[in-house]
This record gives structure tokens, sequence and C-alpha cells, in this order.
């Protein structure tokens, strides 16, 4: 079966998922925390997705703090199919392991391309015509032909469901089932199995762009501004230099002023827990309110 491993540094009973899940630490960090491994087989699908949601719902994690590291040769379409969307509804990110030896081959790359965020380089991505594991030897010809245009259909509406190029398809049908094609870095970027989703990227800054009271296009342009006039700074995290930098750009302010609004929003919203952060966000960065 199809095991799912947690890289976690704690123990935690082993009646959650039996030899599904290895132990690594108690913290609660959500990136990198989990990963599909192994053969993907009937069945597998819901048991990953209710394991995955055990674990969101416990560690209290943001979808955008969701890695999911994928290491796969495969298996069933149909499952590979049902975790893609899953991923993809979330908005989860997907990767490959960074030590080099992951591997994500035939119909693992369903789930993979689920992934808003995807990062492939440190491993390979492999690709050949999908295959029906069991038929029926009294099926026609046409009969058979009629099952296999009705798969492509499916994969075609999934992958117009994730914004994956329909041309991916041609190159999978052409590799036959005993052999697996190894994509380059170039057909990475091509087929977008590398980078961010642009639908969710256009959601990501419309979000950002409405936390700092500008338009869509505003906000691109003034961020690549800020980023540029602040790259000779080393990013820290507080109330850093680079922050102050990045700021001041943003809002046509000083330093001093972004120093300032920083230190508010830590005191009025980071220490204490603020629950709505983006509102208390928008009141002392963005509007620069002196507290009450």
């Amino acid at each position: 079966m199809l095991k799912f491993l947690l890289i976690l540094t704690a123990t935690i009973s082993q009646s959650a998922f039996c030899a599904d899940l290895l132990l690594k630490n108690n913290s609660n960090d959500c990136y990198h925390t989990m990963r599909i491994n192994g053969e993907i087989r009937k069945g597998d699908g819901e048991k990953i997705i209710n394991q995955i949601n055990y674990v969101v719902k416990e560690r209290k994690c943001k979808p955008s703090m969701v890695n999911l590291e994928i290491n796969s040769i495969g298996g069933d379409v149909d499952e590979s199919l049902k975790l893609g969307r899953f991923i993809r509804d979330s908005e989860y990110s997907t990767s490959l392991p960074d030590d080099l030896s992951g591997k994500c081959y035939s119909s693992c790359v369903f789930i993979f391309a689920g992934g808003v965020e995807k990062t492939s380089f440190t491993g390979e991505i492999g690709i050949h015509r999908t295959y029906f594991s069991a038929l029926n030897d009294g099926l026609t010809s046409s009969q058979i032909k009629a099952l296999r245009m009705r798969r492509i259909e499916i994969i075609k509406e999934y992958f117009n469901y994730v914004d994956i190029p329909i041309s991916l398809i041609d190159l999978m049908m052409s590799i036959e089932p005993t052999e697996i094609r190894i994509l380059t870095i170039e057909e990475k970027n091509l087929y977008r199995l590398q980078g961010t989703d642009a639908t969710y990227e256009e959601k990501i800054n419309a979000r950002n762009a409405s936390q700092f009271n500008m338009t869509s296009s505003e906000f691109r342009k003034r961020n690549a501004q800020a980023d540029m006039a602040c790259k000779h700074l080393k990013l820290e995290s507080g109330n850093s230099p680079s922050l102050q930098c990045y700021y001041s750009n943003m809002f046509a302010i000083s330093t001093q002023e972004a120093k300032k609004r920083i230190d508010r929003f830590n005191i009025f919203c980071i220490i204490p827990k603020v629950q709505d952060t983006p509102s208390c966000f928008k009141k002392y960065i963005t509007l620069g309110s002196e507290p009450n």
C-alpha cells in the first residue's frame, strides 16, 4: 500500500496511521513535513487525504504553509487524479525530495501537478502512456478504444483544471507503458511542472494588493521596485533593515516611519497573537495608525 510519511521529530500513537507514519521531531512545522511515498493503489486516495486532513487539523496548518513531498513510481490513475484534485482544491504546494533521489513517475505526475506551487528541480519526473491494469479479454478493439478515449478525456479535464498544457498528454501517449521518459528542466518549465500556478499567483497578488490598499497592477509595480531597491540587504525576520526598506518603498515613507509601523504591528498584533492579522496589518502597516 502507499506509504504516507510524516517527517517530524516526535512520537505519536502508532494507532493513528500505523506503519505509514515515520517520526522525526516534535515541531509544529507544516512545511516539508508530509511525504507521499510508494506505489499508488486502489483506495490510497481517500486514505492519504484523511491522513493529510488529520495532520493539517492537528497542526493548525494554513494552506500556504502546507507542502507535500512526492516520491512515487506511480500506480492507479484514478486514485492519483483524486489526490491531485484534493491538493489543488486545498491550495497546497508539491515538491520532490531535496536529496536528489526523488522520483515521480507515471500517474504520480497527476498528484504532483495538483500543487499550486511546484518544485521539481531536485528530482525526476518520468512519463509514459497510461494503461489498464486489467481488461476483459472479450472486449472488442472499438470498445477498448472507447475506454482509452474516455480516460484521455478525463486526463484532459484534469489538466485544464490544474492549468497544465494539454500537449503533455500527446507526449505521454507517445511513450510505451514499459518505458519512462524523464523530463528535462526545460520541459518541466514548458509543461508548468515547476513554479507557481498562474491562477493562484493572480489570487495571491490580489490578496496582497488589498492588504496594501492598492490595485493588483499597482502592487506588482511597487513590489518589483521595492525588491530591486532592497536586494542588497540581507533578508531577515523581525524589524530588520530589509523589511524597513521594503515598506518604505512600498508606501513611499521614510525608513524611520517604516520602523515605527513595524514596531506597532509587532506589539499590537504579533505578540498578543491577534486572530484577524490581515486587518491588524492594514491598520498598523498600511495605514500607519497610531494605537488608541
